[in-house]
This record gives structure tokens, sequence and C-alpha cells, in this order.
């Protein structure tokens, strides 16, 4: 491994090596270039397109979503394509194909997505039921409060 300190009373960062072989350092002075491509839900990629010089790029957008999104704006047609909107394309699980890794991957995704719809709609349903609940036991309470008093009101 390596490590890496850093002297703040000094202002020294020291990097060693812990099985001391050599460490070499040095300057990249050329322009790297970045393209950036699209991926639909059939794992097909669209065309790379050049980043602009002084934009970092790090990991990859993945966006996926039970409830669906929208990109709009200038700065979405560089990178999601032609047009400068991008909305999400619902797939169905039906419409899934596994015959290779990168299909079998986009398949979990779009299962993971109807798992995380049927899991939205449950969780509004349990609310519904709990308030048909609750609503159920006032009226029980109801109706034992009034038969209580009917039968005061009787023996009076």
């Amino acid at each position: 491994g390596i490590s890496v300190n850093y002297d703040e009373s000094k202002g020294i960062l020291s990097v060693k090596s812990d099985t001391g072989e050599n460490l070499a350092f040095s300057a990249s002075t050329a322009a790297g270039t970045i393209t950036v491509a699209t991926k639909d839900g059939s794992g097909a990629y669209g065309t790379a397109t050049a980043l602009a010089d002084g934009i970092i790029a790090t990991g990859a957008v993945n966006m996926n979503s039970s409830k669906g999104y929208s990109l709009e704006g200038a700065g979405v047609t560089g990178l999601f394509g032609a047009a400068t909107s991008a909305a999400s394309a619902k797939v169905a699980v039906s419409q899934t194909d596994v015959t290779d890794a990168t299909k079998a991957q986009n398949a979990v995704s779009v299962i993971d997505q109807a798992i995380a719809t049927i899991s939205s709609s449950r969780s509004g349903l349990g609310a519904v039921q709990n308030r048909l609940t609750s609503t159920v036991d006032n009226l029980t309470n109801i109706q034992k409060n009034t038969t209580s008093a009917r039968s005061t009101v009787q023996d009076v």
C-alpha cells in the first residue's frame, strides 16, 4: 500500500510506499479528452459526445425511476442527443431481453423499478387501510356507546 501524510506545521506532503518500491511523479500537460454516450433501455449506446474543456466527468449517470423523469435546457443537447430535452420511456418487464449480460442487467433495472412502483402503491394502500380500520373502530365504539345509552334510558 501507499501512505500519504500531511504535516500542517511545515506544509509538507509525504508519500511513502509501505513495501519500499520507488514512487515516481510527473506532471501531465497534455489535454485529455472525455466522451460521453447514452445507453437506452435495451443496452444500445448512442453517439458519443466530446465534453468541453474545463468539465470534470466522473462515474456514470443512471436515470432509472419508477415515476419517470425529464431533462430540459441547452445543456441537455450535448450530453443526451440532438434534442434539447430528454424524457424517460417506460419499459415493461415483458419487453426485457436477457440474451447477454448487459441486457440482463438492464432487465434487472426494469424489474427493480417495477418493484418500486408496486411498493409505492402498497404504501398508499396501507395508509388507506389504516384509515378504514380507524373508521370502523370508531363506528364500533359509537354503536357500543349508543347501545349503552339506550339501555340506560330504558332502565329509567
